[in-house]
């Protein structure tokens, strides 16, 4: 296609400036997402990307069809991060976060089961390591509890098997926010009684070196 042939010419040619100029441009969401592995987003190869920032940056509510013939689109794009609508029932963030003179990119993948709940990953600028366990500690039911809810970990041990929660970054990639969605899985006869219990949302602040809680 006459557009993929000159992306490839555009490419081209920032690849020759790279090599005679020292280019220190961060990397951006959009540039992530673009050089994104398929590994790391298996529904949409490259090709299908592109042509979905295409759509966005136009304005277009077109939506591009994946691996698994379905329809995917962005919903928000900010030079932080990345939002994209992967299914029905499923979507995918990418944020980028300042790491002194690098980059890392943060990938929080959201389910729908039946609540929305995420599982953030977090890999180098290259996209070749996964690092979250050096910098993010994922947490543990008794971390959404509140000082009530400690004094009744018994109860909600046997209540609630598992937590269910969703994930996104601020703006600026310093900021990674999980929110409380328990109470979209239990009735509210089960919920509201035992609703104190549990913190609505935690709050991860990036040091410079890792996501810790505040």
């Amino acid at each position: 296609m006459l557009r993929d042939h000159a992306r490839n010419i555009f490419a081209a040619g920032v690849l020759m400036l790279a090599g005679t100029v020292n280019v220190s441009a961060e990397l951006n969401a959009t540039q992530a997402f673009t050089d994104a592995p398929d590994r790391i987003i298996p529904l949409l190869n490259r090709s299908t990307r592109l042509d979905m920032l295409d759509y966005f940056n136009s304005g277009s509510q077109h939506a591009s069809k994946n691996a698994m013939n379905g329809q995917s689109k962005i919903t928000e794009l900010t030079p932080g991060h990345l939002v994209v609508s992967l299914t029905p029932a499923s979507s995918c963030e990418i944020a980028v976060i300042p790491a002194g003179n690098d980059t890392l990119i943060a990938m929080v993948n959201t389910v729908d089961t039946p609540a929305p709940d995420s599982k953030l990953k977090i890999y180098t600028s290259d996209w070749s390591q996964d690092i979250t366990d050096k910098v993010f500690t994922a947490p543990e039911l008794t971390d959404w509890l509140t000082d009530e809810g400690r004094k009744n970990i018994g109860e909600i041990e046997t209540m609630i098997p598992f937590m269910l929660s969703s994930g996104s970054f601020s703006e600026d990639g310093l900021t990674y926010r999980l929110t409380n969605n328990i109470s979209q899985f239990l009735t509210p006869e089960v919920y509201n009684p035992i609703s104190s219990y549990f913190k609505p949302a935690l709050t991860y602040k990036w040091n410079g070196k890792r996501l810790t809680p505040q």
